[in-house]
């Protein structure tokens, strides 16, 4: 054993520029693909953070105006969405939950003792939960027995709670929603961007009689997916485009009049892309490991072949 070891230190000596070189090919092969593996997963996961708040098996609809002419319909006509939409999408197959949002104003002045501040509003249903990924930390969120008695209750964040309560419980508190009393049912976390613990929510049905002088009318319209694939969410979204451009007498072809965002399509599309730059990653680095490997056979190959005679010698002393 030591003098293998000694043949081998003494074979790595005598062709130490060779050695350090190969060596020095080895690591660096070695030192970019992990670098590379682990940029390409850092990136993936900045991409699927973004999408940490919003469900991706989800699509949403947006109100437009329309380009085209139809059924005696002129051009930029502004499509409104209201109860009559919300029922008629939520009777497609293949959707699980369903929720609208309603404005009334983007933000509210809350007030509760000596203090107040400004904060976003969104008045949802129920299933708004699951489309934003919202986790009660205390309380309830909205129910239906909420929309169908248009009570005058609100689900704050964290932040909120913090901010207006200092230290006390919120639960059961009545606090002025733009003069208006709202009782706390429930605190949530999220865990969206910033902005999204500024957000406040109130029923609906509620905030259109109470705000918004309309009792039907809706801003968006989202739901999910019971099969997120993108086969499944492109059928899902023609079949709704379709139900509310009939609704709306909207060209078929008119694609502005009705927005759509599928994260379904989003989220799986960007997948891709990152199983073909996870493939490209391994095929640069393991090429390099490769050419580090074969920068070694090299050296073994020159060895042997410089030691012919003498390992000959050595056998034919052996026999």
């Amino acid at each position: 054993m030591i003098d293998a070891l000694s043949d081998i230190a003494e074979n790595l000596w005598r062709h130490r520029v060779r050695t350090l070189l190969t060596t020095l090919s080895v690591a660096w092969g070695t030192f970019v693909l992990v670098v590379l593996l682990g940029c390409g997963q850092g990136l993936q996961n900045s991409v699927a953070y973004q999408f940490r708040d919003d469900a991706t098996n989800s699509i949403w609809l947006y109100r437009g105006q329309t380009t085209l002419p139809y059924a005696g319909h002129p051009v930029g006509r502004n499509i409104k969405f209201d109860d009559d939409d919300f029922d008629a999408i939520g009777t497609l197959d293949g959707v699980v939950h369903l929720t609208g949002r309603y404005y009334p104003g983007r933000s509210g002045l809350l007030a509760y003792g000596d203090r107040s501040g400004s904060f976003s509003v969104r008045a949802v249903h129920p299933d708004h939960r699951y489309l934003e990924g919202t986790e009660m930390v205390k309380g309830r969120f909205l129910s239906e027995l909420d929309l169908d008695e248009r009570r005058k209750v609100m689900v704050i964040s964290t932040e909120i709670a913090t901010f207006l309560f200092r230290n006390e419980d919120p639960i059961g508190r009545y606090i002025e929603f733009n003069r208006v009393p709202f009782q706390v049912v429930g605190v949530y976390v999220d865990e969206g961007a910033e902005s999204e613990m500024r957000i406040f929510y109130v029923p609906v049905t509620t905030a259109r009689t109470t705000f918004g002088g309309s009792t039907r009318e809706l801003n968006q319209i989202m739901f999910t997916l019971a099969d997120a694939t993108l086969t499944e969410a492109a059928r899902l979204e023609e079949r709704a485009r379709e139900v509310l451009a009939d609704a709306h007498h909207i060209a078929p072809e008119d694609r502005t009049a009705i927005r759509v965002r599928n994260n379904v399509e989003q989220f799986q599309r960007i997948q891709q892309i990152f199983d073909l730059l996870e493939a490209f990653v391994w095929l640069v680095g393991l090429g390099t490991v490769t050419a580090g490997i074969v920068g070694v056979s090299n050296i073994m190959l020159v060895s042997v072949r410089e030691r012919t005679a003498e390992i000959g010698l050595r056998k034919a002393i052996h026999n």
